[in-house]
C-alpha cells in the first residue's frame, strides 16, 4: 500500500500534465511580464526598462510596451539575452503568529516576512490559518500550483493535532463521520488516535479551518495543530520559519506520482 494518494480515481498525472500543457499553450506574454518572469525586476520596472529603449526584440529596438513575446522570440536587454528563470520548488516550516497572504491591510505579520527575496515571488500551496504551524509549498509553477490547489486533485494533507482534553470515544466516532461547514460537507480521510489528547488527521479537503472546526462541533479544543505531511514532501527536519528546495524526487512525486524518495536536510536563510 502507498502511504499517499494523489487523486482519488488515480488520475493525477492526466490532471496535472494537461494543466500543464494548458500552460504551456498560453498565447503569448506581455514584454512587461516576461521581463519580470526572467528576474530583471517587476512589471513596472519592466515597462520602464521597454519604454527607455533598453529592450530589443529579435533585433529591433523595441519601446511598446503592448509587445506579445512567444517562445519563438529572441529578447535581448542592454544587448544581452534574457530568458525566463527555472521554476523554483521549496518547503517552508511556517510558525504560528503568521498568516498567509502576501500583503495584509492590518499589518500582520505574513509568510513572505519569512522568505528570502528571492523566493518572494513564490505561490504558496497549503493555506494555515493565523494559529496553526507547520509544512507550506512554495513554487512558481503557476501549472503545478493550479493543480495542487483544485479540488479534483484530493491530495493528501496529514496533521498532528494536540487536544486541550480528553477525546471520548463518542466523540472520535462523531469527528470520523464528518459534519457540514458552510454548505460543504467536511469529512476526514482517515483520524487516529495517538494518545488521549493527540490525533493524527489526514485531510484531501481545503475547507478553511476544517480540523478545528470539525472538532470543535464535538466539543474538543485545538491546543496545537502541524502539518506534518503535503503529498509526497514531509515536515520532518525541517527548522521552524525555515525554507528547503524540494528534491528532483519530490518535485517528480507532487506533479507525476513517480520514484522514490530521499531523505531530506532542513536549511536556514
Amino acid at each position: 500500500m502507498t502511504p499517499f494518494r494523489w487523486c482519488a480515481t488515480g488520475g493525477w498525472a492526466t490532471f496535472y500534465e494537461a494543466l500543464h500543457k494548458q500552460s504551456c499553450a498560453e498565447k503569448p506574454l506581455r514584454i512587461n511580464l516576461y521581463l519580470a518572469r526572467c528576474g530583471v525586476g517587476s512589471r513596472r520596472v519592466s515597462d520602464e526598462l521597454v519604454l527607455s529603449g533598453r529592450v530589443s526584440v529579435n533585433g529591433v529596438v523595441c519601446i511598446n510596451p503592448a509587445t506579445q513575446i512567444s517562445s519563438e522570440d529572441e529578447v535581448l536587454l542592454d544587448n544581452r539575452p534574457v530568458n525566463p528563470k527555472p521554476n523554483l520548488y521549496f518547503a517552508l516550516n511556517k510558525p504560528p503568529g503568521f498568516i498567509c497572504t502576501a500583503a495584509d491591510e492590518r499589518g500582520r505579520r505574513t509568510i513572505y516576512d519569512l522568505l528570502p527575496r528571492e523566493l518572494k515571488q513564490c505561490h504558496y500551496i497549503g493555506r494555515l490559518d493565523k494559529e496553526s504551524r507547520g509544512l507550506l509549498l512554495l513554487t512558481t509553477d503557476g501549472a503545478l500550483a493550479q493543480a495542487l490547489c483544485h479540488p479534483r486533485s484530493k491530495v493528501e494533507k496529514e496533521y498532528d493535532v494536540r487536544l486541550e482534553q480528553t477525546i471520548s470515544d463518542k466523540a472520535l466516532a462523531e469527528l470520523s463521520k464528518g459534519t457540514f461547514i458552510e454548505g460543504r460537507f467536511a469529512c476526514a480521510e482517515s483520524v487516529r488516535r495517538i494518545t488521549p489528547r493527540r490525533l493524527k488527521i489526514i485531510l484531501t479537503q481545503g475547507i478553511k479551518r476544517q480540523i478545528r472546526v470539525m472538532l470543535y462541533r464535538v466539543g474538543v479544543e485545538v491546543r496545537d495543530l502541524c502539518r506534518v505531511r503535503f503529498g509526497p514532501v514531509r515536515l520532518a527536519g525541517l527548522l521552524q520559519g525555515s525554507t528547503r528546495e524540494l528534491t528532483p524526487r519530490e518535485i517528480d512525486m507532487l506533479k507525476y506520482g513517480k520514484g522514490p524518495l530521499t531523505r531530506v536536510q532542513s536549511k536556514k536563510f
